[in-house]
């Protein structure tokens, strides 16, 4: 039985190849292989540890049989696992510092014409991770065809990032070393195919141009681009806009899919707290298994969680608690698993509409900016949202629905950053009568209600100073700083109470 306590506490070879040091700031944490809800920090983009590892045991493995010559070197050392280990390390130190380093052969031979620089990219989390190695594999056949070497210091790669986007680090330091040619000697830009590079027109223009202005080579691998063909001028916009329109009608495509499977009765967002997730099954008790070979599931109420739900909307609409309160007691209990509730949070659990049995899609248009890749989230009219009636997943019931999102509109509307209005609509003390204020000293409203707050100030002043010449007593009387209307802070001493 659920309690509602509202009180309840809470190898050992030496590696030939050496990379720079690492400096004391870089992270050396590793990243997690699954990326979902990424946040835009360092490691965004970078390739898991993993990948990574497997990236530089196949560029090892690959050029020691395309340059036998150099293998062994400092170039293409051995590939033991200390030397991947360190390729790995340096991967993800350039990556996090967006750094690029000069290749410096050193004592070993010079067996090339010309030095390469290669950028890798596939932009999908569910991709195969695979995918950079066999980009890796074309690229470097293509450029041992022409006696070009790219140095692992010039292997950059973008993982799980789309190609509309131009604010891709390994994209980025590739384009560095581009503008920089004289001073890192890179002739030669290799990449599979102008896909890769990028899925917008105006950026793989801007690319191009650059390429021009600084006299490197853009070869593709796979698709046979190169700059250096005189029909270079009209084969990149025309790849580049069919690489671009690829994503709208992609785009369009999933869109009209998710569409369709909501209005089907198909689960297609994540259950959220209060639901989970549970298998499909058949007249005969057998799961449901759809045409990917996965399991199909549908979303119910989880009991646990929908008490506390009921629970906290009970405590906001007939109790005077605030979100903050609530969240601070969802955080205490683990509701839903987690301890990361706040006052926003609470907001947002009480605005879906699955909690009274209505299913609601397409509310919100994204706006990506492909040059920063900031998100904006644009509302679409109600006349184009998508809804569906669930009568089997309401908890709770539209009355107690209504109660909760008055009090917490009308809360918005008088102290959120969003109040147009800035005259307040309600007081806190009638919105959360529950509030740590003081009687009598809560409610300064007018002018009326502050000269009343002074005398009492001074009345309470009085008390102490006869208190404290008494020795009866010893009072405590701090009236804070902060005189808004809508309270001020005190804490009494138990003598001033009586």
């Amino acid at each position: 039985m659920l309690r509602f306590n509202d009180d309840a506490g809470p190898a050992g070879s030496v590696s030939s190849y050496s990379p720079a040091p690492q400096s004391s700031g870089a992270s050396s944490s590793v990243p997690s292989p699954n990326r979902r809800g990424r946040v835009r920090n360092a490691d965004f983009g970078m390739p898991g540890r993993d990948g990574l590892l497997d990236l530089a045991r196949t560029y090892l493995e690959v050029q020691a049989r395309l340059w036998p010559n150099l293998a062994g070197t400092a170039a293409v050392p051995a590939p033991d696992a200390a030397t991947i280990a360190a390729m790995a390390d340096d991967f993800e130190r350039r990556f996090r510092q967006q750094h690029a380093e000069r290749f410096r052969p050193g004592d070993t031979p010079i067996a090339w014409i010309a030095l390469a620089v290669a950028y890798l990219r596939f932009s999908d989390e569910n991709s195969n991770p695979r995918s950079l190695d066999q980009q890796l594999l074309n690229v470097l056949n293509r450029a041992r065809r022409d006696g070009v070497f790219v140095p692992w210091h010039y292997v950059l790669a973008d993982a799980a990032v789309s190609g509309t986007l131009a604010c891709r680090t390994g994209y980025t330091l590739a384009k560095t070393i581009v503008e920089r040619r004289d001073e890192f000697g890179v002739t030669w830009f290799l990449i599979d195919d102008l896909s890769r590079l990028s899925r917008n027109t105006i950026e793989s223009l801007r690319l191009g141009e650059l390429a021009n202005e600084t006299g490197v080579r853009v070869v593709g691998a796979s698709d046979g681009f190169d700059s250096a063909n005189p029909q270079s001028s009209l084969l990149l916009p025309v790849l580049g806009s069919m690489n671009e329109a690829f994503i709208t009608q992609l785009r369009s495509k999933v869109k009209r899919g998710m569409d369709d499977a909501f209005r089907r009765g198909d689960n297609i967002q994540p259950p959220g707290v209060g639901y989970r997730l549970v298998g499909v099954k058949d007249p005969s008790g057998n799961l449901v298994i759809t045409h990917k070979g996965t399991i199909e599931k549908r979303a119910e109420i989880d009991p646990e969680a929908a008490a506390w739900i009921v629970r906290g909307a009970e405590m906001i609409a007939r109790e005077g608690k605030s979100p903050i309160e609530l969240a601070r007691l969802f955080n205490r209990q683990k509701v839903g698993g987690r301890q990361t509730w706040s006052d926003n949070m609470i907001r947002k659990l009480y605005s879906r509409e699955r909690l009274v049995g209505r299913e609601v899609f397409r509310t919100t248009r994204q706006e990506k900016n492909r040059t920063t890749g900031k998100v904006r989230y644009v509302k679409l009219p109600q006349d184009q949202w998508l809804v569906r009636q669930s009568p089997h997943l309401r908890i709770l019931p539209d009355e107690l629905a209504d109660a909760v999102r008055t009090k917490l509109n009308l809360a918005a509307q008088s102290f959120g950053r969003t109040a147009k209005d800035r005259t307040k609509k309600a007081h806190r003390a009638d919105l959360y009568p529950q509030g740590a204020h003081p009687p009598d000293l809560w409610r300064l409203r007018d002018a009326d209600d502050l000269g009343a707050f002074a005398r009492q100030v001074s009345e309470l002043l009085l008390l102490q100073r006869a208190a404290r010449d008494s020795w009866l007593y010893e009072p405590r009387l701090q009236v804070g700083p902060d005189h808004r209307r809508g309270g001020a802070r005190h804490r009494h001493g138990d003598a001033l109470h009586r």
